[in-house]
């Protein structure tokens, strides 16, 4: 689901011509709390973000690892970030990265070194490594999203 996400943001963004912010939500109220939802929104001429879609969750087990060396892509552009009310999930944290109208990522993510998030299983959100993941990365040329799972 991420990964799709990933790939819904990119075309949209090639085909409507404008940036698109792709938002990961942290939820509180969640058996295992992290960040575990996605938001796409059309980046407005005024900079405000117009939501496209509704929010995407993850698997009532599963979160984006909050490890920066697991998931560097979370924290990419520290000005991408903020609270925000998402309607019945309430007030949210959030931390996104956007994806430009070429279909590249925009210019907080330019090696190959930040481009990914990895999926764990919320049991092992405090293992490091965890015993199993799953990676979701961006190319941030071409926004090609590629798996990998060990």
């Amino acid at each position: 689901m991420l990964g799709d996400q990933i790939i819904l943001a990119r075309q949209e963004a090639v085909a409507k011509n404008r940036d698109i912010e792709v938002r990961l939500l942290f939820l509180t109220n969640e058996p295992f709390p992290g960040w575990k939802a996605v938001q796409l929104g059309i980046v407005g001429e005024d900079g405000t973000i117009l939501p496209v879609g509704r929010v995407q969750k993850l698997s009532e087990n599963i979160l984006i690892s909050s490890n920066a060396l697991l998931s560097p892509l979370l924290t990419a552009d520290a000005s991408r970030a903020g609270t925000t009310n998402f309607g019945s999930l309430g007030s949210c944290a959030w931390r996104g990265f956007r994806i430009r109208a070429n279909g590249s990522l925009d210019g907080s993510v330019i090696s190959t070194s930040n481009n990914f998030l990895t999926v764990i299983a919320g049991r092992d959100s405090a293992k490091n490594p965890p015993e199993n993941f799953y990676a979701v990365r961006v190319n941030p040329v071409t926004g090609r999203v590629t798996h990998l799972r060990p």
